[in-house]
C-alpha cells in the first residue's frame, strides 16, 4: 500500500492562487484561501519551533535532575561520615589502611643483600631451620652448605 505525504498532498496557496474565474465571489474565497494557509503555515512553523523548545526543556530538565541527586547522594555520603566520626565509628577505608599495615609489621622481613638475594649467613640459617623442621633431608643439607661455602 502507498503511503502519502500528508504535507505534500495538501494544497498550496499557489495551487489557488493559479485559479482564475469569472465568478464574483472568487475573490473574496480566494483571499479567505489565502488567509487560511497563511495562518495554517504560521501555525505549522510555531509548533516546529515548540517541539523543539520542549526536547531542549526537557533535556534541561533531565541534566538538572541528575545534578540534583548526584549533590545529594554526595552529601548524604558527607552526613553519614560526619554522624560516623562523631559516635566514633571508624571509616571502613581507614579500617583496611590499619588492617594491611599490621599485616606489614606481622610478617617478618629477611635480610637480604644490595641484589635482592639472602646473604650466606641466612642461607645456611634457613637451610639448618629447613633440617631441623625435617623439610630437608640431611645429605640435601649438606649438600646446599658445600654449595654456599664452596
Amino acid at each position: 500500500m502507498k503511503q502519502v505525504d500528508a504535507e505534500a498532498s495538501a494544497p498550496r496557496f499557489s495551487d489557488y492562487e493559479s485559479m482564475t474565474s469569472s465568478d464574483p465571489g472568487f475573490a473574496t474565497r480566494n483571499t479567505l484561501r489565502r488567509e487560511v494557509f497563511q495562518a495554517d503555515d504560521a501555525t505549522r512553523r510555531w509548533l516546529d519551533a515548540l517541539s523543539v523548545y520542549a526536547v531542549l526543556f526537557a533535556a534541561l530538565l533531565a541534566i538538572a535532575a541528575v545534578v540534583y541527586l548526584a549533590r545529594g547522594i554526595r552529601f548524604e555520603a558527607a552526613r553519614k561520615a560526619e554522624a560516623d566520626r562523631e559516635a566514633g565509628v571508624e571509616p571502613l577505608t581507614m579500617r583496611i589502611a590499619r588492617a594491611a599495615s599490621e599485616i606489614k609489621r606481622a610478617i617478618p622481613r629477611q635480610p637480604t643483600l644490595a641484589g635482592g638475594r639472602l646473604s650466606t649467613a641466612d642461607e645456611l640459617r634457613k637451610w639448618t631451620a629447613l633440617r631441623e623442621e625435617g623439610l630437608v633431608s640431611e645429605e640435601e643439607f649438606l649438600k646446599m652448605r658445600e654449595k654456599l661455602l664452596g
